[in-house]
């Protein structure tokens, strides 16, 4: 089913913005071993129908997350 929405996506972002994307691309900044470019981010507002800007990139490291919930 991932790689299916993976593939979707990857079609709609080619056809509404030229711009093409392997699913390993993908995957890895899914999985968070690679960035994603700000050509991606904007791609990926287009596709889904987001405003501008809406993909926000600011994160907490997934153990600095847990530490402040432990507290």
């Amino acid at each position: 089913l991932l790689e299916t929405s993976q593939l979707a996506a990857l079609r709609r972002i080619e056809e509404e913005t030229g711009h093409r994307y392997t699913r390993g691309a993908l995957s890895a900044v899914e999985n968070g071993h690679r960035g994603a470019s700000a050509e991606l981010i904007e791609s990926l507002e287009v596709v889904y129908g987001l405003p501008s800007g809406a993909i926000d990139t600011t994160y907490a490291q997934r153990h600095e997350a847990h530490h402040r919930s432990a507290s």
